[in-house]
């Protein structure tokens, strides 16, 4: 299996399919024009926006404001969710983590922010080829050797991600703080700042790698879009 596919954004799965591992959801997954699933799930949709004027139209066709994406992003956003406490939950052979562990493979998921999604079904994968008595080292092998180029080819993109949701994070401590005025005025004047370089390095990523940049399974751009409609709605 290779964390290699196309992306989850339309795909959707129930929450039966998800505590059991996917079952098929990543057999896709040797596509040439494809990237891993990467990345945390973004936090979720700030609050209390009323006051700030609309952001300016995204620069990429993959963030045109629409219904439909709208309601795509947040199903995918969901399912990561649940995916992300299945894979926090769901217990394995000791042999299995180690492997995983020995081979930075956990490692390599965080640097590039891999879906959990792709997390649930690689593990579970695993366990059922150590569980017939196979071994697992060369598959385990492989997803090191496969992941470890990625870093260089996206990790300054994540970063500047990671930038962003950590400004959103603490905006969104900050609305259950009193006397924050000041503060969140000067963090929501940076994150705007911030969004609008994440979009201009991002429609570049996408142009020239001909795929959306993913970030925890999710299309960020299309995630900044969904934003920005509901902070437009207020």
């Amino acid at each position: 299996m290779s964390p290699y596919g196309s992306g989850t954004s339309g795909e959707t799965y129930s929450p039966e399919e998800e505590e059991r591992g996917g079952e098929d959801r990543l057999h896709n997954r040797h596509g040439s024009s494809s990237e891993p699933f990467h990345a945390s799930p973004p936090a979720g949709p700030m609050v209390n926006l009323r006051d700030q004027p609309p952001a300016a139209p995204p620069p990429s066709s993959y963030t045109t404001r629409s219904p439909v994406k709208g309601a795509r992003v947040q199903v995918i956003h969901a399912q990561e969710q649940r995916a992300k406490r299945t894979f926090s939950r769901a217990p394995i052979p000791d042999e299995v983590h180690q492997e995983l562990e020995e081979a930075q493979v956990y490692r390599l998921w965080e640097r590039l922010e891999l879906s959990y999604l792709y997390r649930v079904k690689f593990r579970a994968r695993l366990v059922s080829i150590w569980e017939k008595g196979d071994e697992i080292s060369e598959e385990v092998d492989d997803e090191a050797d496969q992941l470890e180029p990625l870093l260089g080819l996206m990790g300054s993109e994540i970063e500047l991600v990671r930038k962003r949701e950590a400004i959103r994070d603490r905006l969104n401590a900050l609305n259950n703080e009193q006397n924050s005025e000041g503060e969140r005025e000067r963090l929501m004047a940076e994150l705007d700042d911030l969004s609008e370089e994440v979009k201009d390095v991002l429609s570049g990523w996408v142009t020239r790698h001909s795929r959306p940049f993913l970030y925890g399974g999710v299309d960020y751009l299309e995630w900044i879009a969904h934003e920005e409609t509901l902070q437009d709605g207020h």
